[in-house]
């Protein structure tokens, strides 16, 4: 959640993040536009925003800035760190946010992908199935991992993690078929 009060004024809050303890590094970024909205960005897409207007020309103290809690410095995060924090006292473009986040974000997909190419690969090692199937996985994976070598866009990564989910795909058909064929 994000909140902002002004003095003299009600507090205004946005909707809560549904990423809280999932042990997965994420970018957020906040945006103050007091003439406009208040803006809660995750990975680098607007998640929630909530209406500030009222709070134009109204003053703010500095020493109620409180990240990690509410404005009464309760209700604090557990378990989470931060690795970079910056202020700025212009409001930043979406697009701005967004490419300040993408290449952690492009980092940590290639990361996780690379994880379950892994995993795929001692799947298939583990099937009972006639070696050339095993070979023809064996190519897909290598076809990922290679890409991933040379993945520079968020856009290339979407298109071979959704390689390696069809070939998630086809590993559980097998193992479905190869429990059929056992009972």
């Amino acid at each position: 959640t994000l909140n902002f009060t002004a003095n003299g004024s009600s507090r205004g809050d946005t909707d809560d993040a549904p990423i809280t303890n999932d042990h997965t590094w994420h970018h957020i970024a906040a945006v103050f536009d007091r003439s406009d909205k208040m803006s809660l960005y995750i990975d680098g897409e607007e998640f929630s925003s909530s209406d500030i207007s009222s709070q134009a020309g109204r003053s703010i103290d500095a020493y109620d800035f409180i990240l990690g809690a509410d404005g009464l410095k309760q209700y604090g995060i557990e378990d989470a760190e931060i690795d970079e924090l910056q202020v700025y006292r212009g409001v930043l473009p979406e697009t701005q946010i967004s490419d300040m986040c993408e290449s952690y974000i492009l980092e940590t997909k290639i990361q996780d992908l690379r994880n379950k190419i892994t995993e795929y690969e001692h799947a298939v090692n583990d099937m009972n199935i006639a070696q050339e199937k095993k070979d023809a996985f064996t190519i897909v994976i290598n076809e990922v991992e290679a890409g991933l070598e040379t993945v520079t866009s968020l856009q290339e990564i979407k298109e071979l993690d959704e390689k390696a989910g069809i070939l998630l795909n086809k590993i559980q058909e097998l193992n479905i078929d190869a429990d059929i064929k056992k009972e």
